[in-house]
């Protein structure tokens, strides 16, 4: 009952208690003494007391105040009715506004009759209003009717415990032994208005670590627009709250914050699982995925820099990734070495690679790279995870490929000083890893191994053990090895000494008889094989197909017949003449001047290498075909055109928006697969071709590369248009030179692609519309600063690209 009920004048409830009651002493009845109407009116308040809506007026009502005289008569009542036993309040220990609040009197009598303290007493209120306002809500956020009442409660709360009248711990057991526990967003208001810390529920209750998980993947699953920034709020805060609490650098020496510390980290390690586990699904939702990647965002060093500084905050990214890389250990290293091939980055979840980045953002790519090798040395480790890990370092970080270059030439000297077979799988394992990716990010495996082991200088030439090391290290690696590296390892071979030979053709025999058994032919491997295990094996008439490219590109060069051709004639006569041959020497409509084709041919029938009746039928076929065009394009080719297309697509609609360079890496990536795709690589680039030579006058491209070339040209314009949009060209920042570097290292491409630009330039400039003018200058001239040198061969005096370019400009 407030004192606004008595009925009196509106000017009357302006004052104060003392006033009232002294408006009524004309009134008093005869024979009615002074005290007895004191303690009439005490017990009339309170047996019409409502202490739940007095605890609600509190908020919107000033502190009512009651003279001292009715203080003592009150205190006089506690004391008379206090229980029996029981010591007196003395009244120094009272806090100095404890009589001026007609709230706190009414619980300190309804303690009194009770018998119970004052602070259980407003627990148990606060308990029951907090149990009120939740009603039956299901989820972890309430609607804003609810949120008004709550903050009402809340401020009602403040003061009683300004007033030293209520107790936290006590309100903490109360919200605990009740049938349902509280919504999330109830115990971050109590947290966040200092009521009752989210530390302390923690720190006391048993399942509070289990609820606390259950409510944060609720909240993470609240997908309702007027939501978002309640929910943004909650989860920030209550990260934030674990963050610190788990990952304070100094802690006390009580068991209670250690307690405390172990419940958050395992509450955040609970989550990343949560994470984890839902990337980890064969198919999962994308409700799922979504869920997931909302408390992926909690790893965003920008909202929680605020509340959380960042020594602490890279203590939990670095614990964080650790708890990613050792991630249920389930496989082991025979089985990385066969899947490695589905773990590059664009084959990756995209949410995991998300993950990757927001966890390594604070550190250094050395700094990762050492995080990542001691977890190696110290942990079992989940290997796809540690894998894809590495690509998407490589991937967004440029200068990732020197830094793991340098890592691995320490692991390979460590691993041969000391014969040290776990540092030799974790090299090899890594290089394979990072040649799953394109040529710009990473060289290719062959040309790794070649670089280290190809020659005298190599780790292992240094002595016999080293070389018996190595070969015995690459044929245990034999049962589990993917085709692709046992030809590398045949088609490349480490170099041995003359004397040791037989030791080097144990491990050829051993891996033959491996390719045998896994039906793959010795003799139709190919002459320069494509290692890229991101693919799939090519068939034979494939591979012979992408070997004579290769070979004619060689031919045109160095005018001169490759030495893997002329062996091949020798060694694999079988491969040569069934497969090689028959792919050179398909029908078609001949030039009238010579390209290099034709060259390489005529050099091969004067070398006797053509048999004649197979050079006879060949010519007698292109002479049929002089009136028809090959049309060698099949339906299915269509799909890797369809794929680079989209893949263009979301780099042009990228660059659009405001993006960071960084940010362009990963369609970088997804548009060199697609072009391996549309247009497979005819093997690594050999690594002593610095000068690519090309005619102008001729063109041997196939329709399919023409298409793609195309295609590329064209989205390249777009791209520099979109881009110019918002920056002139020379603050566009360094796209334009990461995508001609990723076209570079598609050597099967560029001559096409060169070949295209110059006739656009020399012969067709005057009719260039705006976007070519500026897109494919800008292309041509990135290529020729970073390409290899193009040396061009024509009857006619020869016109450098410089001069044509300056000219049509």
């Amino acid at each position: 009952m407030s004192v606004g009920a008595s009925g009196v004048s509106v000017s009357a409830k302006k004052g104060t208690f003392a006033a009232l009651l002294a408006a009524h002493v004309r009134k008093r009845p005869a024979g009615v003494s002074e005290s007895e109407l004191q303690e009439a009116a005490i017990q009339l308040l309170n047996r019409n007391q409502n202490l739940p809506e007095l605890l609600q007026e509190q908020v919107d009502s000033a502190p009512c105040k009651v003279s001292r005289l009715e203080e003592e008569g009150l205190r006089g009542e506690l004391d008379k009715d206090a229980i029996p036993g029981a010591p007196p309040t003395p009244r120094a220990e009272a806090p100095p506004a404890l009589g001026g609040s007609l709230l706190v009197f009414a619980l300190q009598r309804e303690s009194v009759r009770l018998g119970v303290p004052v602070g259980m007493l407003s627990a148990r209120l606060v308990a029951e209003k907090v149990c009120s306002i939740s009603g039956s809500s299901e989820g972890p956020l309430l609607n804003s009717a609810q949120r008004a009442q709550l903050a009402v409660l809340v401020k009602s709360t403040e003061g009683l415990l300004s007033l030293g009248a209520f107790s936290p711990q006590l309100l903490c057991q109360e919200l605990w032994s009740a049938e349902r526990q509280p919504p999330l967003e109830v115990v971050w208001s109590l947290h966040s208005g200092n009521i009752l810390s989210l530390g302390s529920i923690l720190d006391s209750e048993e399942g509070a670590g289990p609820w606390l998980e259950s409510q944060l993947r609720a909240v993470c699953g609240q997908t309702a627009a007027e939501d978002e920034e309640v929910r943004q709020e909650v989860l920030t805060g209550v990260s934030s709250v674990l963050i610190r609490a788990g990952f304070q650098e100094t802690q006390d020496s009580g068991m209670t914050s250690r307690r405390s510390t172990q419940v958050c980290r395992c509450v955040l390690d609970n989550m990343l699982y949560w994470v984890l586990d839902s990337v980890s699904q064969s198919q999962p939702l994308q409700s799922q995925l979504q869920d997931a990647e909302s408390w992926v965002q909690v790893f965003d060093v920008s909202l929680c820099s605020v509340s959380v500084c960042s020594d602490v905050f890279l203590r939990f990214l670095t614990h964080s990734l650790t708890q990613t890389l050792t991630y249920r250990p389930r496989l082991k290293v025979s089985d990385a070495i066969a899947m490695q091939s589905a773990w590059s980055f664009a084959k990756t979840s995209r949410l995991l690679t998300l993950l990757y980045r927001k966890l390594s953002v604070l550190s250094p790519v050395d700094e990762l790279l050492s995080h990542l090798l001691q977890v190696l040395e110290t942990h079992e480790v989940n290997w796809q995870h540690v894998l894809s890990h590495l690509s998407t370092l490589l991937v967004y970080h440029p200068d990732a490929q020197h830094s793991l270059t340098e890592m691995l030439s320490r692991l390979l000297r460590s691993a041969f000083e000391g014969y040290d077979l776990e540092n030799m799988i974790t090299a090899f394992l890594l290089a394979r890893q990072g040649a799953l990716e394109s040529s710009a990010i990473f060289p290719p495996y062959s040309q790794w191994f070649r670089m280290s082991f190809g020659s005298a200088s190599g780790y292992h030439g240094n002595s016999k053990k080293s070389l018996v090391f190595l070969l015995k290290f690459l044929s245990d690696l034999v049962p589990f090895d993917p085709p692709q590296y046992l030809k590398v390892h045949l088609l490349h071979p480490p170099f041995v000494p003359a004397k040791h030979r037989t030791l080097l053709l144990e491990y050829v025999s051993l891996a033959k008889t491996r390719l045998a058994d896994l039906q793959v032919s010795v003799e139709e491997m190919g002459l320069y094989e494509d290692v890229s295990t991101a693919t799939a094996p090519l068939q034979p008439q494939c591979q012979a197909l992408q070997d004579v490219e290769r070979a004619v590109s060689l031919f045109g060069s160095t005018g001169k017949i490759s030495a893997a051709v002329m062996e091949a004639s020798i060694f694999r006569k079988p491969y040569f003449l069934s497969r090689f041959l028959p792919a050179l020497l398909t029908p078609r409509v001949l030039p009238e001047m010579a390209d290099t084709r034709m060259a390489f041919i005529e050099s091969l029938r004067k070398a006797e290498k053509i048999p004649a009746f197979l050079y006879s039928t060949y010519t007698q076929a292109c002479e049929s075909e002089r009136q028809t065009q090959l049309e060698g394009i099949e339906v299915g080719d269509q799909e890797p055109q369809e794929r680079l297309q989209c893949e263009l697509q979301e780099l042009r609609s990228l660059l659009s928006t405001p993006a960071r360079e960084q940010d362009l890496q990963a369609p970088l990536a997804r548009v060199s697969e697609a072009l391996g795709g549309a247009v497979p690589h005819t093997g690594d680039p050999p690594l002593d071709q610095p000068v690519m030579r090309l005619r102008p006058d001729t063109a041997s491209q196939s329709e399919m590369e023409n298409k793609v070339v195309s295609m590329v040209l064209r989205s390249f314009c777009q791209c520099l248009m979109e881009a110019s949009r918002k920056n002139p060209p020379n603050r566009q920042g360094q796209w334009a030179w990461q995508f001609v570097r990723m076209l570079l290292g598609h050597r099967k491409l560029l001559p096409a692609l060169l070949h295209r630009l110059w006739d656009l330039l020399r012969n067709q400039g005057a009719s260039l519309g705006g976007a070519h003018v500026l897109g494919w200058p800008c292309s041509c001239c990135t290529c020729m600063r970073s390409g290899p040198s193009v040396r061009w061969w024509s009857p006619a005096p020869p016109c450098c690209p410089a001069p044509c370019l300056s000219l049509k400009l």
